[in-house]
């Protein structure tokens, strides 16, 4: 029987050569899509799952509360964690992790001549790989962390300094000053992970480079490191937060006889380990060392998810649309088959079934352009996805379950319409494709274009969003700026640093030059000091960006000052006793009048104080999800970047100046430098990347779509050849015919444009909200995707009228 099924369902796809391959290819295209994003979805989702106690590590992490308003920030005190093991008996262990470039920068490191700086470097207690399970390639992870000189390497980075032999024992130096041994390599930690790294010491082995941070303990009003948790099975957070850290923070934090009067209030958050990945808001937590993102977007997620739900649904809609249509061709073989003795089940089994082998054939193809496609995505999306069904279990699930729902939505209707067929009705010949069947045909229609017309809409406000980040003026200009890290050992050598700087300038091609802390971009470090401002109440308790510049830094990037003035180098007193502001700060200090306005520094028992003497106009030094804050800019006279600015044409000539001048007082460094523009434009890679995504699955579903509608347009057209046949020989044009054959099509085509356009309002609407800055909503990306729809539609639908009104009536009629 089923040997029988699968015999006639062979010869009709056969028969119907051209639908067959309509459907089989429209159901490729989608499952090869949806695998692939499903595949990717199903990795974002696993998100540090590798690690065997995954389920119960939390992060702590501060939250303050200074003036009513709130920071919440991953880094927390040094003693926090034994604290809390101490106090709680929930608390099982705890581990500190320490992120050093943070503060100084990238590391130099060598071996032999090869020498790089590094970003990737994280200091770790011993106990790190009893939390955290990583695959070691060399080395034993029960005591690669027991000695202080100590260092493990990722795959990666060995094979940079090493190449692919066994480098444990081998010594690095850091620094140029502090000797690690090679004691594990790793493999390379998963791109879908919030902690990667390239190099892990021991940190109380590296005490003496952090300036004594480790030993004795700076208390807990100092937060500066990372603090993961193991917390015994079903550990509430909230609970615990709520019940349990007011009067921890009391007992710890300060003294309880001074609670009342205090400014600045401190609570903990306990965020799941696998949660992190996913915490786009909270502050400073550790940058990613490699160009992958290192935060999961649940928005994009949930895009995703319903993109591949779409085409999945688009491709089975074709193949309910096309088998409803051409029920009437099959009516024959199901009225002899029920008159033979076959039940409605027997029948509503073979075309069931018959949908199965549709989506079986379509599954092996998909597959195919899965391999194909993937090292593509893989490529463009920065991920490194595999497809290798034997080494991951959830591959074949994931098949299974998209043939499976594939198959069901498609063979579904038409399986049981078809099983409803009475054989009275076949043999008067009075079966008729009409009521409800043209009903539900052409609502499958419909939900089709909405899909496609929702999809490029939101594509093309996707496309405008993007391009609005990468044009938006940030308040300074960054092009024709390169950025060169100055050495730790040099960074405090005043007299080297003016020389090295003037030495710069000499070349024609360089305007001028600044040093500065941190760069205007997201994903430079900047502090966040608690100040107290002046106001008309006396002094309040503000958190504040900090900037330390150069004063010549301002004009090195056409910064603005909109009152006062800037920093004069001659005045000694600048340096000690003045203080710029952003526009932002002086109206969340309610000040009209900021010049001459104090702000103060509490440090241990000094009070540092600086007065206003200009304000600068706002400026994006992050990314455009987050608005501006108020900030404090700070004048030095050294730092740890120096940035020059450069004639437009003048590049290649004034960066090897600047490398010549580099490496003659600096010969043991390696020179590196990038250019401020392409730092700013890699921050929204994921941005780009995902609106190119988004168009290409747009552009997919049209297509599907489309290979419906072609097969549908043929069917009606192909319904209607004696209709046409008899227009024609009473004179009617090819653009008759196409109005005649475009007009059934037209008002679903319009309703869908209709439903479709107020769903992706409010989807976008909800979309930029996440964005500090971001478009405003226009008619045009509408009306283009309206237009779109009707021309693809209408231009699919002449063709077969074209080609129906291309015969000659004469045959048409004596055919019929």
């Amino acid at each position: 029987m089923i040997l029988n099924y699968i015999i006639i369902a062979w010869r009709n796809i056969n028969r119907n050569r051209l639908y067959s391959t309509l459907n089989i290819l429209g159901l490729s295209l989608s499952m090869c899509a949806a695998i692939i994003i499903f595949l990717h979805v199903i990795k974002e989702l696993s998100v540090d799952s590798q690690h065997k106690k995954a389920d119960n590590i939390y992060r702590a992490e501060v939250e303050l509360t200074i003036e009513g308003k709130p920071l919440h920030a991953a880094v927390t005190a040094i003693p926090l964690g034994e604290a809390l093991k101490n106090d709680y008996p929930e608390i099982i262990d705890f581990v500190r992790v320490f992120y050093p470039s943070m503060f100084y920068g990238d590391f130099l490191i060598k071996y032999k001549e090869k020498a790089f700086y590094e970003d990737g470097v994280l200091f770790a207690d011993t106990n790190f790989f009893d939390f955290f399970d990583y695959e070691f390639i060399f080395g034993n992870p029960g005591t690669a962390l027991n000695e202080p000189n100590s260092i493990i390497l990722t795959q990666k980075t060995s094979e940079k300094y090493f190449g692919p032999s066994n480098p444990v024992g081998e010594i690095l130096t850091v620094e140029n000053q502090y000797s690690l041994e090679v004691t594990g390599v790793i493999k390379e930690p998963s791109e879908y992970t919030h902690l990667r790294f390239h190099f892990l010491i021991p940190f109380y082995g590296m005490d003496r480079f952090a300036n004594g941070m480790f030993g004795e303990s700076p208390g807990f009003t100092s937060n500066n490191i990372y603090t993961y948790v193991l917390a015994k099975d079903h550990f509430d957070t909230e609970a615990f937060r709520r019940e349990q850290i007011p009067d921890f923070v009391i007992r710890h934090v300060y003294d309880s006889s001074v609670h009342d009067e205090q400014r600045v209030f401190y609570s903990y958050e306990f965020t799941p380990l696998r949660e992190i990945y996913f915490d786009t808001q909270i502050r400073a937590e550790i940058p990613n060392p490699s160009t992958i993102p290192h935060k999961g977007n649940k928005t994009y997620i949930s895009v995703f998810i319903a993109i591949g739900i779409f085409l999945i649904l688009i491709a089975s809609i074709n193949y309910m649309n096309m088998a409803i249509s051409r029920s009437l061709k099959r009516s024959r073989e199901v009225g002899m088959r029920k008159v033979l003795g076959a039940k409605k089940s027997d029948i509503a089994r073979q075309f069931m079934g018959e949908a199965i082998l549709f989506v079986l054939i379509a599954l092996v193809i998909a597959c195919l352009f899965v391999e194909t496609a993937l090292p593509f995505f893989n490529q463009f999306m920065n991920k490194s996805i595999s497809f290798n069904i034997f080494n991951n279990t959830m591959i074949p699930v994931l098949l299974v379950a998209i043939t499976v729902l594939t198959g069901l939505i498609s063979g579904s209707y038409p399986a049981f319409y078809l099983a409803r067929i009475q054989p009275a009705d076949v043999l008067k010949d009075k079966l008729k494709l009409k009521g409800k069947k043209i009903n539900l045909k052409n609502t499958l229609l419909t939900v089709q274009f909405i899909i496609s017309v929702f999809m490029i809409t939101i594509t093309l406000m996707v496309y405008q969003q993007v391009n609005y980040m990468h044009s938006k003026s940030l308040g300074f200009e960054p092009e024709y700026r390169v950025t060169v890290s100055i050495p730790e050992s040099k960074r405090r050598e005043g007299e080297w640093m003016a020389n090295f700087k003037n030495r710069l300038e000499q070349y024609p091609g360089i305007i001028t030059t600044a040093f500065s802390q941190s760069i205007p971009a997201a994903s430079s470090v900047f502090e966040t000091w608690g100040l107290s401002v002046e106001t008309e109440h006396g002094y309040d308790d503000y958190l504040m960006r900090i900037f330390m510049v150069e004063p010549d830094f301002l004009e090195l990037f056409d910064m603005k000052i909109v009152e006062g003035r800037n920093f004069d180098p001659q005045l000694y007193t600048d340096f000690n006793n003045s203080i710029l502001i952003n526009e932002s700060a002086a109206r969340e200090f309610g000040w009209d009048e900021p010049i001459g306005k104090t702000i103060n520094r509490n440090l241990s028992d000094t009070l540092i104080s600086r007065r206003v003497i200009g304000v600068v106009a706002d400026f994006n030094y992050q990314s455009l999800y987050q608005s501006i804050e108020p900030m404090a800019i700070f004048p030095v006279r050294t730092a740890r970047f120096i940035t020059a600015k450069i004639q437009p044409g003048q590049a290649e000539g004034a960066i090897d100046h600047i490398k010549k001048t580099f490496s003659n007082d600096l010969p043991e460094h390696p020179f590196e430098y990038y250019f401020l523009d392409e730092v700013i434009a890699s921050a929204y890679d994921e941005e780009t990347n995902t609106a190119n995504l988004l168009g290409i699955f747009a552009l997919l579903s049209i297509i599907i779509s489309l290979v419906g509608l072609f097969g549908l347009a043929g069917f009606n057209a192909e319904q209607r050849t004696k209709e046409i046949g008899i227009r024609k020989t009473h004179g009617a044009e090819t653009i008759d015919i196409i109005k005649l054959l475009f007009k059934n099509f037209a008002i679903f085509v319009f309703a869908s444009i209709i439903i479709a356009l107020p769903l992706a309002y409010l989807f976008m609407e909800r979309w930029l909200s996440g964005f500090a800055y971001s478009i405003s909503i226009t008619p045009w990306p509408f009306l283009l995707a309206a237009i779109t729809a009707f021309a693809i539609s209408y231009m699919t639908i002449a063709y077969h009228a074209i080609k129906s009104s291309g015969a000659n009536p004469v045959e048409t009629l004596r055919t019929e």
